[in-house]
């Protein structure tokens, strides 16, 4: 059989397992695992183990933060769009475009893999970040205020950021741009590139917290006047009615914009130490 063809067979099997691993484990939806087989196959055929390793790095890591028993759970649900369980959207949003990169680019790339990788990289590390800051902020954050203001808000607002979230932020985006170096193998510079990695994450995350304080669609329920990401209904059984940011701004792509910003910034970074 044909190596190529065998990597990829081995990468579809991986990604088959460990979806139906997280599906089991009540961590993705139906949908979202089909999307997770996919988003698996491309990192793991593309970007072989290193980017395996960091693809599973952000899953398990987020995953278990949400397992994290959460003093502010109600509040939080109140205004999240969605639950614990993630869905197809919300994968493709976080993993999707780091797919296109392992899976399409990163093959066909050539002399420019060290930037492709890099970018793979900071896609990954912002998703990572962003991840971090809500799960640890939401959880332990004090006094969250509005990234554009600074006015006083409550936990889970789109936009809000506090200080445990943003040192929570570069510790996951810290996480993914160590790992990165397995698959840098002579990167010059490597722990001036782990840094510069994690940077771009956090931006990446600080851009996701700056749109979701201004573009992102925020809703009222009219049952209970709560303001919300839900739409149409509320938790409540209300329904919602849009009261900010724009409609077609969803969380999930808020989220693809922040990985996108990670990915960038880290791909310029790669090619200005190169």
């Amino acid at each position: 059989m044909n190596i190529l063809l065998s990597r990829w067979l081995l990468a579809l099997g991986l990604a088959l397992i460990v979806s139906l691993a997280a599906s089991r484990a009540r961590l993705l939806s139906p949908g979202g695992a089909a999307a997770a087989v996919v988003v698996g196959t491309m990192v793991f055929g593309g970007a072989g183990l290193p980017g395996a390793g960091l693809l599973l790095a952000f899953f398990i890591s987020s995953s278990l933060l949400t397992r994290v028993v959460n003093p502010r759970a109600v509040e939080a649900a109140d205004k999240f769009s969605k639950g614990g369980r993630r869905d197809a959207a919300q994968v493709l949003a976080n993993g999707g475009l780091a797919a296109l990169l392992a899976g399409v680019i990163l093959p066909a790339a050539g002399e420019l893999s060290p930037v492709v990788w890099a970018a793979f990289a900071g896609a990954l590390a912002a998703a990572n970040a962003d991840t971090w800051a809500t799960e640890i902020g939401v959880r332990f954050g004090r006094r969250p205020v509005l990234i554009t203001t600074l006015a006083p808000a409550t936990p889970g607002t789109s936009g809000a950021v506090t200080g445990a979230g943003l040192a929570a932020s570069f510790g996951g985006a810290g996480l993914i741009a160590v790992l990165s170096l397995l698959g840098a193998p002579g990167a010059r510079a490597p722990l001036l590139l782990a840094v510069l990695t994690a940077a771009a994450g956090s931006l990446g995350a600080l851009v996701d917290s700056l749109l979701g304080a201004t573009l992102q669609a925020r809703y009222r329920c009219l049952a209970c006047g709560k303001v919300t990401e839900q739409h149409p209904q509320h938790r409540c059984g209300g329904l919602t009615t849009l009261t900010g940011g724009w409609a077609v701004v969803s969380n999930e792509v808020v989220n693809f914009d922040c990985t996108a910003v990670g990915a960038a910034l880290a791909g310029a970074l790669a090619v200005w130490l190169a």
